[in-house]
């Protein structure tokens, strides 16, 4: 026994190295053979670590080589403003901004007497009762943390300010006194865990709503109360229809969508319903008639010829939806195709005041509200397309930051590691319901004091009153520009094609 214990490390190291040794032939031989890889086949073993960081390159960007304000489709900041808001209720930061001020930009115009905290028209007479993570103490290695109850102010719009969706179209009107709400994200793109975390928590929060998605109503929704009705048109990232590989199309799933388990789902380009603006706005008609509830219509803009057409059809039919979601071209999904999401559709700022002054240019601005959806995480952005023109914002992705998500951008594979876009069981596992809800909640009530905040710098005292005149564009090279000046309006839009003709 003791010549056992002698020998038996110099055993082990001998057996380490001849099975390093022959799985490093096995796999040269291997890769000299092969025929599908150049490199492999001209540097065998070696080629294989090209392959493995090219692997890990994401993650090693997004963790070790980018900066803060790097990384698309969000920025490291981007994301960690979204977990701290949800985790912690906090949007406190030491020192100093990290945005680039080199960078062209808007910025809120601040007034040189701004109102104090109790000229803000707060509604905060009901408190939320929540749960919040408190850091005790933060190493290098170990970080102590504890979850702990907390009540805090809701930050609702009062009564009088809330926004009123079909207030005059419809039997059941929606009133809201939140202005932030869920974008659509359907149960089989996303989890029912995620689901049900999503939906407790905007519950909680309150004053807000959930758009529930081309994959319709489910259990996981809760005992949702539909409030109104929106046909989509188009999506920013993808201006087909939806798009689900069949390996997230569950028995259930199917059984929502009325297909085959398993089966891949591409919804078509458009409705056959209807092929034009006037056979659009009767079957919206219908829609209201028969529901009593506001009836939307979700869009995406880049033909301006057709949505000059759309607002002088609503004009002269009298006809049209309650609400239009405007998404910008830098929206999220679920899936989609690389064309699409790149180049189809104006962002969301370039969108949104041409929609609106459109509006306004056939007289039919009053008769419906505008939501806002692209990449408006932070109360900053959801206060720039407020003043461009939105009486609401949608978001998505950080909904799914809340709940999550860690921009793993496999959202279509099925193999979301965080639980959130996938619909197999045991990923999911990790997303825990009753911790990520309150999350929910907390993201979107920060979302709404942080309106408050901005909205009392700008002088007024609700963030329903942002106007483009609250807002300025720099540029890289330092000037400052009002938001009128650089936006596309109908007029522009106008000398654009009367100097096209021109020229023609």
């Amino acid at each position: 026994m003791s010549k056992l214990k002698h020998y038996l490390p110099t055993v082990l190291k001998g057996s380490a190295v001849l099975g390093t040794v022959a799985a490093a032939a096995y796999f040269y031989r291997k890769d000299d053979t092969q025929k599908q890889h150049s490199i492999l086949r001209n540097f065998p073993l070696i080629g294989r670590i090209r392959y493995m960081t090219e692997q890990i390159g994401p993650e090693l960007r997004q963790y070790l080589f980018e900066n803060n304000n790097e990384g698309t489709p969000f920025s490291r900041k981007e994301f960690e403003d979204v977990v701290k808001a949800g985790k912690y209720k906090e949007r406190l930061i030491g020192f100093g901004s990290e945005r680039d001020f080199n960078e062209a930009g808007y910025y809120i115009r601040n007034s040189m007497f701004p109102n104090l905290r109790e000229e803000l028209r707060i509604d905060n007479s009901q408190k939320i009762n929540t749960k919040v993570y408190e850091v005790d103490e933060e190493g290098l290695l170990t970080r102590k943390e504890k979850r702990e109850d907390r009540q805090i102010e809701p930050y609702f719009l009062r009564d009088e300010d809330a926004v009123i969706i079909g207030g005059d179209t419809c039997r059941n009107p929606f009133k809201l006194k939140g202005l932030v709400g869920q974008s659509a994200m359907s149960y089989g793109a996303l989890g029912e865990n995620a689901i049900t975390a999503l939906s407790r928590g905007l519950g909680l929060a309150g004053g807000t709503w959930m758009n529930t998605g081309e994959g319709g109503l489910s259990k996981y929704h809760l005992s949702e109360q539909v409030k109104a009705f929106e046909i989509k048109l188009a999506q920013g990232a993808k201006i087909r229809g939806g798009h689900i590989e069949g390996q997230k199309v569950t028995e259930e799933i199917a059984q929502i969508r009325l297909v085959e388990p398993g089966q891949t789902i591409n919804s078509p380009n458009r409705f056959y319903e209807f092929k034009n603006f006037n056979e659009l706005f009767e079957f919206v008609e219908r829609m209201r008639d028969v529901g009593g509830k506001p009836i939307g219509i979700k869009i995406v803009v880049g033909d301006l010829d057709a949505l000059e057409e759309m607002t002088k059809t609503m004009r002269d039919t009298g006809k049209g939806p309650d609400f239009i979601t405007v998404d910008g071209g830098e929206g999220g999904t679920g899936a989609t195709y690389q064309e699409l999401a790149d180049a189809v559709g104006l962002p969301i700022m370039s969108a949104l005041p041409l929609v609106d002054e459109m509006l306004k240019k056939y007289g039919v601005r009053n008769r419906v509200k505008l939501i806002a959806s692209g990449k408006l995480t932070s109360p900053d952005k959801v206060a720039v397309a407020l003043a461009m023109g939105a009486d609401l914002v949608n978001i998505a992705r950080g909904f799914m930051i809340s709940v999550g998500c860690i921009m793993a951008e496999i959202c279509h594979t099925n193999h979301c590691p965080a639980g959130v876009a996938t619909t197999d069981s045991k990923l999911q596992d990790g997303l825990v319901i009753e911790e990520k809800q309150y999350r929910v909640a907390n993201y979107v009530i920060s979302l709404r004091e942080g309106l408050f905040n901005l909205a009392a710098a700008a002088g007024i005292d609700t963030p329903t009153k942002f106007e483009r005149k609250h807002i300025v564009h720099k540029d890289e090279w330092g000037r400052v520009s009002p938001v009128r000046d650089i936006t596309l309006t109908p007029e522009k839009v106008e000398k654009l094609r009367n100097k096209e003709k021109v020229e023609k």
